[in-house]
């Protein structure tokens, strides 16, 4: 009979064999349908680095942000890695691609950085990847200083333009360099929905990581977004699930779906009702708050992401929010009042369109303490304050 015809072992053998083919074709057929990306597990982190992550969304003077820690002598800051991500993945919304994020900024924390190379949709020169593949590398102070380059000196602030022009074909692994050789590891990173998917990393003791979330006025983000809207047109159909359509956001429906993911953070980072894994590792600012306080918030942030205050770095921060500049670029650090831009809306959005973002963004103003403009003389009235105070279930500030 055929039965008694087949050995065991060589039955096992044949069972294995079409297992693995099995795998390989899925995986294959992953690679290939939906995106050019490759699978990444990363290493070990070093247990003497700290790991900060500043959570923030497009136009919150995240750059700023991201900067005060990045000029610190002793951080790697990169800014939004999971750009690369959101590049590389066609047919992928926003919610779909937090996993690939967070195991992207996984990797990252742990001085791994040949993940990018699972993330670039063509293969290295001849002569090697060199570091101007890193999106906006030149807003990182420790890739524009030894080891990974030397235009500027060790604890010297440092300039975009400068790094760009003397640092853009440093050998890719000056970027691992960099990282090993820091005492903490800083990333700013726009491209989170939700504050779930970065729960395995707040839970790995390797990582230990915390996490400064930045929130802005909807309404100042909303007229932030309308001058800069050309940049935007991509993500815009990635955050509406979109993926691979061009939206211009001209009724504020991104702007929307942005809110209701703030809000939904709220709903997790409550101070009544806060989940073990978050206790100690989440601290909320309000830009708002940080441009009308900055020692203080300055001081506050340092203590919590376990850093140690530098001179140097809050003379410049003091410096580039207590400039006599309004306006800037589209992104980017520049010499500024950063308390008129936060309230340069007021000036320029028209009330229609204001009483529009309140309806859309509502439920985040209140979970925010952001208050409401009524009538149009509000609108104008720069006494008439537009930022309450925090409400009490709302935690600013999660003592480990």
């Amino acid at each position: 009979m055929l039965r008694s015809s087949i050995r065991i072992p060589a039955l096992y053998m044949f069972l294995g064999m079409a297992s693995m083919s099995v795998i390989m074709f899925m995986m294959q057929e992953f690679s290939t349908s939906t995106t050019p990306c490759r699978f990444h597990y990363g290493k070990v982190s070093d247990p003497k680095q700290s790991h900060l992550l500043v959570l923030s969304t497009w136009r919150s003077g995240s750059s700023l942000f991201g900067q005060i820690f990045s000029q610190h002598p002793d951080v790697f800051y990169l800014i939004e890695p999971c750009w690369h991500i959101w590049k590389c993945l066609r047919g992928v919304g926003a919610t779909g691609m937090q996993p690939a994020c967070r195991d992207m900024l996984r990797s990252i924390y742990q001085c791994d950085t040949s993940i990018y190379n699972y993330y670039e949709q063509s293969p290295p020169p001849k002569t090697g990847r060199t570091m101007s593949s890193i999106f906006m590398y030149g807003v990182s102070r420790a890739l524009c200083s030894p080891p990974a380059c030397n235009a500027f000196t060790a604890g010297t602030i440092t300039e975009e333009n400068v790094c760009r022009a003397k640092c853009s074909k440093r050998p890719f692994e000056a970027v691992s360099l960099a990282c090993e050789a820091s005492k903490h590891i800083v990333f700013k990173e726009v491209r989170f929905m939700d504050l779930e998917p970065l729960k395995p990393l707040l839970t790995d003791p390797n990582i230990d990581l915390r996490i400064i979330h930045l929130v802005r006025d909807p309404r100042a983000i909303a007229f932030s977004r309308i001058k800069s809207a050309s940049n935007f047109k991509r993500d815009n159909g990635i955050v509406m699930n979109m993926s691979g359509t061009n939206i211009n956001d001209d009724k504020q429906k991104v702007l929307e779906v942005i809110c209701k993911s703030i809000e939904r953070m709220r709903s997790v980072a409550r101070e009544d009702n806060m989940p073990s894994w978050l206790q100690g590792h989440y601290m909320l600012v309000r830009y708002e708050d940080f441009v009308e306080n900055v020692e203080s918030t300055l001081t506050r942030m340092f203590n919590f992401a376990r850093i140690p205050e530098n001179v140097n770095v809050s003379h410049w921060i003091m410096k580039n929010t207590h400039g006599k500049r309004v306006a800037g670029g589209a992104f980017g650090v520049v010499l500024k009042d950063a308390t008129a831009i936060s309230q340069k809306w007021r000036k320029y959005l028209p009330f229609n369109s204001v009483l529009n973002i309140q309806n859309d963004c509502g439920g985040m103003m209140k979970a925010y303490g952001y208050r409401f403009i009524v009538k149009k003389e509000q609108l104008m009235n720069m006494e008439f304050d537009v930022v309450d105070n925090l409400p009490e279930n709302v935690s600013s500030h999660t003592q480990p």
